[in-house]
């Protein structure tokens, strides 16, 4: 991994050049000012819109994180910052979870990733793509290093990043999250039908996910 290093910088570099070359010259789209509208409240806001509606299809974290740059004084710019930064940060997480599964896909998936034209263009969108591509791949990642660990005593604060992440990573369709999708429990009692089918759903979601890549890490590549 040393002898990599030199190259996994330069790949993270070369990332961040590419993603951030004009990434403030298109002007919004329109899934984009959905974004702009959704960021706007801040945390207090966020859990009163889930409690209103818990089955909105977007889980609140990227809103939270864009609603830092409120008010958007250039959206064009601002908007774009979470997506930017979660992009670049994919190439150095995919490389640990292509390295999870061999050493010898490792860089080429750094590479790869890092001139991906379509990847590059979801880093400039300001929509929660590339922080749900981050996201997941740590999930996964952590999901592996759990099963190969499984064996010796977890810290508590790794088991609660762990499930959060798994949880956000299976929270778009058809599979929901836990708590990212829905951040608070529904008040009305039609509500709560609801969060318990999707409770219901997640379950099943997570038991096939552990029978179904249990197998697949526990063997050597």
């Amino acid at each position: 991994m040393r002898r990599e290093l030199p190259i996994l910088i330069l790949c993270l570099l070369m990332s961040f050049a590419l993603r951030f070359y004009t990434f403030d010259h298109k002007s919004l789209w329109l899934d984009e000012i959905h974004t702009f509208n959704d960021s706007r409240d801040d945390l207090k806001g966020q859990i009163k819109f889930y409690k209103e509606k818990p089955t909105f299809l977007h889980p609140p974290l990227f809103f939270i994180l864009t609603h830092q740059f409120y008010p958007f004084t250039k959206p064009e710019r601002d908007l774009r910052i979470i997506p930017l930064i979660f992009g670049t940060l994919s190439i150095p997480m995919i490389y640990l979870l292509a390295r999870s599964f061999s050493t010898l896909i490792a860089l080429p998936s750094a590479l790869s990733l890092t001139f991906m034209a379509y990847h590059i263009s979801l880093s400039q969108d300001a929509r929660n793509y590339s922080l749900l591509m981050f996201l997941g791949m740590a999930g996964l990642y952590f999901f592996i290093k759990h099963l190969q660990t499984s064996k010796k005593k977890i810290p508590l604060p790794g088991r609660i990043l762990f499930f959060y992440l798994i949880s956000y990573q299976l929270q778009r369709y058809p599979l929901y999250g836990l708590f990212p999708d829905s951040l608070v429990l529904p008040a009305d009692g039609g509500g709560q039908e609801t969060y318990a089918s999707l409770l219901s759903d997640l379950k099943w979601s997570h038991l096939t996910l552990l029978s179904s890549m249990d197998p697949l890490c526990r063997c050597k590549l």
